[in-house]
């Protein structure tokens, strides 16, 4: 398990059913939601704990820009179906 000190922020990001250009949670309907996690933690390290967990990557490591500067982002979803990115920011 991913320790919770590793995770720094949690964005929430409600998603338009009508916003087709945005990669989103795998059904749509108004009020679905995306999550991303900020952590620590390496891209290799977030995926290695999610293949020991059976959980499947989607997409990843990717490069994204956040608001702080360069990320590393790794895609997922929930049981839900809903999309989760956990990034890290680029020392």
């Amino acid at each position: 398990m991913i320790p919770s000190r590793h995770i720094k922020f949690t964005l929430l990001r409600p998603v338009s059913a009508d916003k087709e250009e945005w990669v989103t949670a795998d059904h749509e309907e108004a009020g679905s939601e995306d999550l991303c996690f900020l952590t620590d933690t390496t891209p290799k390290e977030v995926i290695d704990h999610l293949k020991n967990c059976g959980v499947a990557i989607q997409e990843g490591p990717v490069n994204k820009q956040g608001t702080m500067g360069a990320l590393k982002s790794v895609y997922c979803r929930d049981p839900d179906g809903s999309l989760i990115e956990i990034s890290a920011y680029e020392d």
